[in-house]
């Protein structure tokens, strides 16, 4: 009887264990490849250019930082561009 009751407590630690170990196997990939530096680091904004009625905004105080999508992020995802979808 004591036996059976071992078996229950010890199963919740066994689940605990079961579903720790992949985030710590993942973990422990993301800092290598991390500490590697493997891959390209590719920000998915870059800045915009500036405008031609920039210096208008900047006589006036206000900034124009405005933010486009990267059009080189496409090297994070696929090393060779004409391989792409």
């Amino acid at each position: 009887m004591n036996s059976n009751k071992a078996v229950k407590a010890a199963k919740p630690l066994f689940y605990f264990i079961a579903i720790l170990i992949p985030i710590v196997v993942f973990i422990a990939a993301e800092m290598v490849l991390r500490v590697l530096n493997y891959g390209v680091q590719e920000p998915l904004f870059i800045s915009a250019p500036k405008s031609v009625n920039s210096s208008l905004l900047e006589a006036s105080g206000e900034t124009s930082e405005y933010l486009q999508p990267n059009p080189n992020l496409i090297h994070r995802y696929f090393s060779s561009p004409e391989t792409r979808p």
